[in-house]
């Protein structure tokens, strides 16, 4: 919604957030193609094309480039995000379950991807 602050997050490509639903311009942006970022701010009141950043936090730097720290913050959003799908789900019926591992080490035939 226009001028109401929300979070998105996704990866950096080009100036622009991209996640599976598309990608929008952010001004402010303070990071690099390639980080996965989560951004505090609202849509652009005059063209809601762009998203106005408050606060930016990298989440993720792909490798070769200095480390970034997971934000207590972010890890506590993912943790309540997670316990609300749980919830969820539990509600629904579902049962959560861990299967198990197909091969726990892969052989090291030169012709297969490990």
């Amino acid at each position: 919604m226009v001028g109401v602050s929300t979070r998105i997050a996704g990866r950096v490509v080009g100036g622009m957030v991209r996640d599976v639903t598309g990608a929008i311009d952010v001004v402010g942006l303070d990071a690099e193609d390639g980080d996965i970022v989560a951004v505090g701010g609202s849509l652009d009141a005059v063209t809601a094309a762009s998203f106005l950043a408050e606060n930016v936090q990298i989440l993720v730097r792909p490798s070769g480039r200095a480390p970034v720290s997971i934000p207590h913050v972010a890890l506590e959003a993912r943790a309540e995000l997670l316990a609300g799908f749980r919830a969820w789900f539990t509600a629904e019926g579902f049962l959560e379950v861990e299967t198990q591992a197909l091969v726990e080490s892969p052989g090291t035939d030169v012709h297969l991807d490990a």
